[in-house]
């Protein structure tokens, strides 16, 4: 039994080395993003429901919002280059 543990262990292990996530899949929670921009979760859910705003949706998962980084870095580029 001891042995069959530590096998799994090591394999668990070992795929957890192979496993790199792209940083341009990073997804951020609710809260994260909230810090992101100094406001409230409440805020981010109103600036995602506000047409004129266009904030990046989220997407759904274990019915969490979380948010592509690579979508809220764009979203920030186009807004500043909406205000310059």
């Amino acid at each position: 039994m001891c042995s069959l543990v530590r096998i799994m262990t090591d394999r668990v292990h070992t795929m957890s080395k192979k496993l790199t996530i792209p940083e341009s899949s990073a997804r951020l929670p609710t809260g994260d993003v909230a810090a992101r921009y100094s406001v409230t979760t409440r805020s981010i859910d109103r600036w995602r429901k506000d047409p004129e705003l266009a904030f990046p949706q989220p997407i759904y998962i274990n019915d969490r919002k979380y948010w592509s980084l690579a979508d809220l870095e764009n979203w920030e580029r186009r807004r500043v280059q909406a205000h310059a």
